[in-house]
């Protein structure tokens, strides 16, 4: 093209070019991309056709997750017996649990067993307070092995039996007295030595960290016991562990957890009504005490023992519904951390799967996880652009017969031959699915925290880095797929077309290289073909690039090759004319049909009038319709047609400023100077710049008067670099106005009815000389934007040219 565009014998007027190519470009990003959408279903078991995960049978991990949940602590498992039981059942069940049962048997704390929570003595002591009676002793729950003396609150006969004497009426009081301070300070529900309170808040603390502890163990001891972080491809319905834990974790929570709550709840509401009768038992045992008083010989017997072991007995009873009380309550707070803690794991995991696959849980199908954006914002727009290419005539990627409508972006198969090569390795296996099969999930606890990091091709991926692993994985698959490609070239295709597809021959190719390649104008000129192409460095491909160019030389006298093309991925055909515009049939026909209908006038004949009004339509920039205008009026004078040249038309794009223009020559408000240079006289009082600059350097040449021009209407501010001045068309008016009342030149051009040509050829004589240069192409240029010139001259300094919109929307006839 650039041999041949500046070839001395003229231009190209006109050329037509076809290629046929592979698009390497495209189809390293898509094969990168794909492998990246590859990598992370199998990290994440992605579902494409529902948009979910993978996790094997939903049975199997709901009944996982009740193993699970059952496994943390016996306790579970007892209580999720109890759902679906009827309220009297429950109640009864509840009524049978002791407080010492429910510490030893459901929370583990055994006697003896101190280590297995990790208490020290003193946590064991308060440890009993939940299930000790506190009226007999505060260590010891075992009644019997209580001396009387170590007996919190004694009897009569306790009390005497310690050393210590006092009336049958007295012990009755004391008692009651001492019943009520021991009775007070074990539900001081602020703590304190001694209370209920601080004996649930050390079992709390204990079982908080255990059972948090636990639920991590679970989860870490799942994912260490799968070094695997993706699925196996012969099994991809089962998942992988994490996706598996992930929503055996979600049905533990919505499932057994769920469920235990709900009983637990069942149970301290069945505790609550039965606390306000134990407590008025204990309280009408002890009024009863307070008020006995016998009479007669009953007062000789020991009348108040039996009245103290009621009361201490039903005291006791008040005192083990609030223990049993608080224990359900605090099993509702320890089902409360394992929820937590299951639900602080299902978030972890959540966000790897949110973030990598599934997207914004709370817009399913949203496709904003990273399969669904790479899917969307890649590889579709990937492959939209390769159908956009397939459906170019004259770049062509496939050698089928063309179809706009179902375009073929396999390049006849090579496109999966092409993929092969790019990303498959040893044993068939993709790139991507190596890669992912190498990914470890490196799950612990920092600082109480669940951490989650993946760990892939040397590098690790916090949660916080997954929003951008599909870019670091596109990254390096794409170096991967460039080196695979790096030797491919446009006769690979070649060579796979005429191996593996059926009847293929090389004349197919070449002749889509010449059908689309064809030059449209109508010319006898002769017609010139260049073959381009990068020239292969194995003979094979030698061979086939010297038998298309063969083909070619059957079909164009004039051919060559050019083999030193930069581009190894195509092969083009360009082929040229180089007429001079006369030569051109098409210019001329229409030129001649362009002038027909300029000079035609309104007839009232709807036809020929509609197609005359129809041509101003046609004109749709104002430069355009303005040198329409000029065309007719020449014609209206009889002269014959003419057509203005390009650079005369681009000075009509504001009519007003190229009246003020021509009217600023005659005048002379436009001048040029001694030194060469083209100048605006500036009417604007005291401005710092009476003089514009229309041109910045001194020339001879012909041009110096339309760059002054292309200045003052199109620009319109002085030329000169960091001068802003500039020229408005009220100045422009008010200048060549100045100057006429001064000189009178634009009276004398307008004296006559129209302007004189000989004064307008004498300006442009001297101001627009011709050029010196022979070249037959820009003399021709000259003289048609003299000619362009001599118009402007003539039509507006004429008195009757008017410049507005109202004056342009009407048809004047040719005579007129």
């Amino acid at each position: 093209m650039e041999q041949s565009v500046n070839d001395v014998s003229g231009i190209a007027s006109a050329f037509g070019a076809a290629r046929i190519y592979i698009p390497i470009a495209t189809f390293r990003q898509l094969f990168a991309w794909e492998q990246v959408k590859k990598c992370l279903i199998a990290l994440t078991a992605f579902n494409d056709a529902n948009g979910d995960v993978y996790f094997g049978s939903s049975v199997d991990r709901t009944d996982a997750g009740i193993k699970r949940f059952t496994g943390l602590y016996k306790m579970f498992e007892d209580l999720l017996k109890l759902k679906g039981m009827d309220a009297k059942d429950r109640s009864a069940f509840v009524a049978n649990q002791s407080p010492r049962a429910v510490l030893n048997n459901w929370f583990e704390f055994q006697p003896g067993l101190l280590g297995q929570v990790g208490l020290s003595p003193a946590e064991d002591r308060r440890a009993r307070l939940v299930y000790v009676n506190p009226f007999v002793s505060w260590d010891d729950p075992d009644f019997e092995r209580v001396t009387a003396k170590n007996i919190n609150v004694r009897t009569f006969d306790e009390h005497r039996a310690s050393g210590h004497s006092e009336t049958r009426e007295a012990s009755a009081t004391r008692f009651a007295d001492e019943m009520a301070n021991i009775l007070q300070i074990f539900v001081n529900r602020e703590g304190g030595e001694n209370s209920l309170e601080t004996g649930r808040r050390m079992v709390l603390e204990k079982m908080t960290a255990q059972l948090a502890d636990k639920v991590d163990e679970m989860v870490l001891d799942e994912m260490r016991r799968s070094k695997l972080a993706t699925w196996d491809p012969s099994h991809r319905e089962d998942g992988t562990p994490a996706s598996r834990l992930w929503r055996e974790i979600g049905s533990m929570i919505a499932g057994p957890v769920t469920d235990t709550i709900a009983i637990i709840g069942q149970m301290v509401a069945d505790v609550g009504q039965n606390r306000a009768r134990a407590q008025r038992a204990y309280t009408d045992a002890i009024q009863t005490l307070k008020d006995f008083r016998p009479g007669g010989l009953a007062r000789m017997r020991n009348w108040v023992e039996p009245l103290q072991i009621d009361a201490r007995d039903q005291a006791y009873q008040y005192a083990r519904t609030e223990q049993m009380y608080v224990l359900l309550q605090l099993t509702q707070e320890l089902l409360g951390v394992v929820k937590a803690r299951l639900q602080l794991w299902g978030s972890v995991f959540d966000e790897v799967f949110m973030t990598l696959a599934i997207g914004d849980p709370s817009r399913p199908g949203d496709g904003s996880g990273a399969i669904g954006v790479v899917g969307r914002e890649y590889l579709e727009r990937l492959e939209g652009r390769l159908r956009r290419l397939a459906t170019f005539r004259s770049a062509r990627i496939s050698c089928l017969p063309f179809s706009e409508t179902d375009p073929d972006t396999s390049m006849q198969g090579f496109r999966d031959v092409l993929r092969d090569l790019a990303v498959k390795g040893d044993g068939g296996t993709e790139v991507g699915e190596q890669r992912a099969a190498l990914a470890e999930w490196q799950v612990n606890v920092v600082d109480g925290q669940p951490r989650c990091i993946l760990r892939l091709g040397g590098a690790e991926f916090g949660l916080r880095d997954l929003v951008g692993l599909h870019r670091q994985l596109f990254n390096q698959f794409s170096t991967h797929v460039e080196n695979k490609l790096r030797s491919v070239d446009i006769f690979d295709f070649v060579d796979y077309l005429q191996a593996r597809v059926l009847g293929f021959q090389l004349s197919d190719l070449t002749n889509i290289l010449s059908q689309e390649s064809a030059v449209l104008i109508s010319t006898a000129v002769e017609e010139e073909a260049v073959l381009v192409y990068h020239e292969p460095q194995a003979e094979s491909k030698q061979a086939m690039s010297n038998a298309i160019a063969a083909e070619l030389r059957g079909l164009y006298n004039t051919m060559q090759t050019i083999s030193v093309h930069t581009d190894r991925h195509s092969i083009s055909l360009i082929r040229l004319k180089k007429p001079a515009d006369e030569q051109v049939v098409d210019i001329q026909t229409c030129n001649a049909d362009y002038l027909g209908k300029q000079g035609q006038s309104l007839t009232g004949a709807a036809v020929q009038d509609d197609l005359l009004y129809r041509a101003q339509v046609y004109h749709m920039f104002p430069h355009e319709l303005e040198a329409w205008y000029i065309e007719r009026w020449h014609l209206r004078h009889q002269e014959g047609p003419v057509t203005l040249a390009p650079r005369i038309v681009r000075l009509l794009e504001d009519p007003a400023m190229t009246q003020s223009l021509i009217r600023c020559l005659v005048t002379g408000a436009v001048f040029r100077n001694d030194d060469g240079k083209w100048l605006w006289k500036n009417p604007a009082p005291g401005g710092r710049f009476p003089e514009v600059f229309l041109t910045d350097h001194a020339s001879d040449d012909y041009e110096d008067l339309l760059r002054a021009a292309n200045t003052f209407c199109l620009q319109r501010e002085d030329c000169r670099v960091g001068v802003a001045v500039a020229i408005t068309r009220e100045r422009a008016v008010e200048s060549y106005e100045i100057e006429n009342q001064r000189n009178g030149q634009l009276n004398e051009w307008m004296a006559g009815n129209d302007i004189g040509v000989k004064q307008v050829h004498r300006f442009l004589d001297e101001y627009l000389p011709a050029p010196v240069i022979g070249d037959v192409h820009v003399l021709r240029r000259y003289a048609a934007e003299r000619k362009g010139m001599e118009l402007l001259f003539r039509f507006y300094a004429h008195p009757k040219t008017h410049v507005g919109l109202r004056h342009r929307t009407e048809l004047l006839p040719i005579g007129g």
